[in-house]
């Protein structure tokens, strides 16, 4: 374990030496996604103010945009690699991983750390801190574990299914556009639910669950089981409609896309063949 410990840091800093060795890119990166994640919170008073949204306010909605941010920040941060698999496939860069001492994917997920990532995180942590004493909403230490658990289980339903489409790549030779179609879904999460329709609604539980890395969390922090839209339109797909509840069903999605996403790489992986020149 040390030794893996060490391999990772290892790898994290030699990827930071080539991020920062071109510094005008790397600043004109980080400019671009402050605008970004400013123009996202701009936008929520925007929408809120000409029509609102249902039964929330827009410190509830700056709740659930801050646990949009963070799962998908941990997943981001940690995996973000695995977008590249095709690439590395056609452009025959994918041998290298075969020939080293270490697990392919394991190698293939150290090997890049994404620093715009810590951006993410740092925005989902500062509009909860921001957005909870706003609603007069304390978290006690159940609370924060059940948060913490929510976190864990989103960010894993994010590397699950980020595996499953990268492993696409082993017989289609190219992954990305699968993988951003999947990605374009969790958008959707950034706002609740409820206002979609049935179909989507069942598409954000089920097919692409990303409807517990943000919406159903936020459901959790802010109490809502009460409320009769959130019961019928937003919560109608969850078995258990308790905060214990939500999260055993969270673990177990995480844990089936985690599975087949393992059985898709070996497969896939098992199958692969070189790159011709």
């Amino acid at each position: 374990m040390k030794r893996r410990i060490r391999l990772y840091f290892m790898f994290v800093a030699q990827h930071l030496k080539m991020m920062l060795a071109y510094r005008a890119d790397f600043a004109i990166g980080i400019l671009s996604f402050a605008v970004q994640q400013a123009a996202g919170i701009i936008f929520l008073d925007v929408l809120v103010r000409a029509t609102g949204i249902a039964s929330w306010t827009y410190y509830e909605l700056l709740v659930i945009y801050a646990m949009f941010q963070i799962p998908r920040g941990f997943d981001h941060l940690f995996t973000d690699n695995l977008w590249l698999v095709g690439f590395y496939i056609r452009q025959g860069m994918f041998d290298k991983y075969l020939v080293r001492p270490m697990s392919v994917l394991r190698h293939l997920i150290i090997e890049r750390f994404q620093l715009e990532a810590l951006g993410e995180l740092a925005v989902g942590v500062a509009l909860l801190a921001f957005a909870l004493p706003k609603l007069d909403i304390t978290l006690s230490f159940l609370d924060v574990l059940l948060l913490v658990g929510f976190i864990a289980t989103g960010a894993a339903i994010y590397t699950g299914v980020k595996l499953v489409t990268a492993s696409v790549a082993f017989w289609t030779m190219d992954s990305q556009a699968v993988q951003s179609a999947a990605y374009e879904v969790a958008i959707f999460t950034k706002n609740p639910i409820e206002i979609y329709p049935k179909g989507v609604r069942f598409v954000l539980v089920y097919l692409l669950p990303f409807g517990f890395t943000s919406f159903f969390p936020s459901v959790f922090l802010l109490s809502k089981f009460a409320d009769a839209a959130v019961l019928q339109n937003g919560m109608d797909w969850i078995l258990w409609k308790t905060p214990g509840g939500m999260l055993l069903q969270a673990v177990v999605t995480a844990a089936v896309f985690i599975f087949f996403g393992l059985a898709l790489w070996n497969k896939g992986l098992a199958r692969y063949e070189s790159a011709g020149s």
